[in-house]
């Protein structure tokens, strides 16, 4: 309901002092019943889910709709572990290394539904053209999103203070992402890494709740996004207790992230995903585990866009479940 109430103050209707509230008032049932006058819509939304259909339909007439891709057949292997799944909805993620100039998002709206946008990091960092570029993309008519570059090994409290002062976060966003980054991890050994043990881990993922935890309490949200990459689960994670892992799903959503050196996209076949090699994470998705199935898949190293340095530049792709994209903007 917030994502409509944000859609008629766009196009300029009156839902209430109150804005975007999340409440079916008064106020906002007149702004629905003016918007549905102004473009002779004949029949009165009288549900819920009418009027977040018209409202978001009118939403998209201000620029292209939401754009799904078509994958590929997934390949046995991805269907073993995925089912049905499919991740069709794509969108992208910036931060201060893609340069503002650089960006045309009224192109970018043509062809990506969402867009999330890096606002700080650890205790000190805020991108300072993040809320720009977050209004930027609302005022296409695609979803908007933002995350926080988490650093676990330095305590929580700092990252939490910051991140609430400088957020972007409106009622009608994605919810806001945790990228868990830089957690405790032993020392590095004769040049290679070594992961994290119980003691290390089970600190990582406890810091990454508490995080999480205090920032739905304070955004009033029922969960976040939790981004991780194949080094943040290898090194700081795969080794804590199940109960841990677990307690996550409460507040947040997984988002699974890549790094990509082959020469080829693939938007189109998740299974190509180095996550398939990690037998603890592909037991709890098939499994059911609900920290651990990703309603978003994102991967960097080969990404590219026309609406982006001509489409010579790097730039992170994304792709969502349909299923999540319908809870978010409905």
């Amino acid at each position: 309901m917030a994502r409509v109430q944000a859609a008629l103050i766009t196009l300029g209707y009156d839902v209430g002092k109150a804005g975007a509230d999340g409440i079916y008032g008064r106020k906002t049932e007149a702004a629905v019943a003016n918007w549905s006058s102004d473009h002779r819509i004949a029949r009165q939304p009288r549900r819920l889910g009418d009027v977040a259909i018209y409202a978001l339909l009118e939403m998209a007439s201000s620029g292209p709709a939401p754009v799904e891709v078509t994958p590929v057949e997934p390949s046995t292997d991805l269907l073993s572990v995925y089912g049905s799944t499919r991740y069709t909805i794509s969108g992208v993620d910036t931060s201060g290394h893609q340069k503002s100039s650089a960006l045309d998002l009224v192109a970018m709206a043509k062809t990506e539904a969402f867009h999330i946008v890096k606002v700080t990091e650890d205790s000190g960092y805020v991108f300072k053209d993040a809320a720009a570029r977050m209004d930027a993309i609302r005022k296409t008519g695609r979803l908007a999103g933002e995350y926080h570059f988490f650093r676990p090994s330095d305590g929580w409290k700092d990252d939490l203070d910051h991140y609430l002062k400088h957020s972007c976060y409106q009622p009608g966003d994605l919810p806001p992402m945790n990228d868990l980054e830089k957690g405790k991890r032993r020392k590095w050994k004769n040049g290679n890494p070594r992961p994290a043990g119980r003691t290390e881990a089970n600190y990582n993922v406890s810091a990454a709740y508490e995080f999480g935890a205090r920032v739905a309490e304070k955004l009033k949200l029922d969960h976040l996004l939790l981004y991780f990459t194949s080094p943040s689960w290898q090194w700081y994670m795969r080794e804590a207790d199940d109960d841990l892992l677990t307690r996550l799903a409460t507040v947040y959503r997984p988002v699974w992230a890549e790094y990509v050196r082959k020469d080829k996209q693939i938007s189109a076949d998740p299974s190509l995903l180095r996550s398939f090699k990690f037998p603890k994470w592909r037991k709890a998705v098939k499994d059911g585990a609900p920290w651990a199935a990703p309603v978003i898949h994102q991967w960097t190293g080969k990404g590219r866009l026309a609406a982006y340095g001509n489409g010579k530049k790097d730039i992170d792709r994304c792709l969502m479940t349909r299923s999540f994209f319908d809870e978010v903007v409905m």
